[in-house]
């Protein structure tokens, strides 16, 4: 029912960098496009750069030539390239929340949703655990949406209206929830 949606199940992934952190955003959003549908096609590609403008864009026409859809924008600047792309393109874009916080309206209304990283409260969660005694260095600790250290964010159009469908956007808070009470089960990346 969304313009430029086809019948295909293919999504995009695009990162700056093919470095580890990044992957693990990859693998984290490949795992919740299969939680959603097992027979997902999940394209993966890196920009290769954190900058370049130009190999954002090529990437997401790359992407739309697979019949991608819907892309998730890990790339930094890059992202800038990403986000023209899927603009000029007819597909529609998830970011990280901090690449692109000065994005005009227009620009806005190709961003259907984002990940919110929440780094107040990974130094909360830092502070307690040192107050308390149970801070555990050299050890590596993922926080999680049942921590309060991301968040997934629906965006609005220019008009401010949610571009995802409340049937959508429930669906999404019902797995939110399971996800936070351990009913759904998230590996770490």
């Amino acid at each position: 029912e969304y313009e430029g949606i086809n019948e295909d199940p293919v999504v995009g992934w695009i990162g700056g960098m093919n470095i580890p952190v990044v992957q693990e955003y990859y693998r984290a959003f490949e795992q919740g496009a299969r939680f959603v549908n097992p027979e997902i096609v999940v394209l993966e590609d890196y920009v290769g750069s954190w900058d370049d403008v130009q190999k954002g864009k090529d990437a997401v026409l790359a992407q739309i030539e697979q019949k991608a859809d819907i892309i998730m924008s890990v790339a930094s600047a890059a992202g800038q390239g990403i986000l023209e792309g899927a603009m000029e393109y007819g597909a529609y874009l998830m970011e990280n929340e901090t690449e692109r916080s000065d994005a005009s309206k227009k620009q806005r209304s190709a961003i259907v949703a984002s990940i919110a990283e929440k780094p107040e409260q990974v130094g909360a969660v830092l502070m307690e655990g040192l107050i308390n005694n149970r801070f555990e260095g050299g050890s590596v600790r993922y926080l999680t949406l049942k921590d309060g250290a991301v968040d997934f964010i629906f965006n609005t159009n220019a008009d401010g209206l949610p571009l995802l469908a409340e049937e959508i956007r429930a669906q999404c808070k019902v797995i939110t929830e399971k996800i936070c009470s351990g009913e759904i089960l998230v590996g770490n990346p």
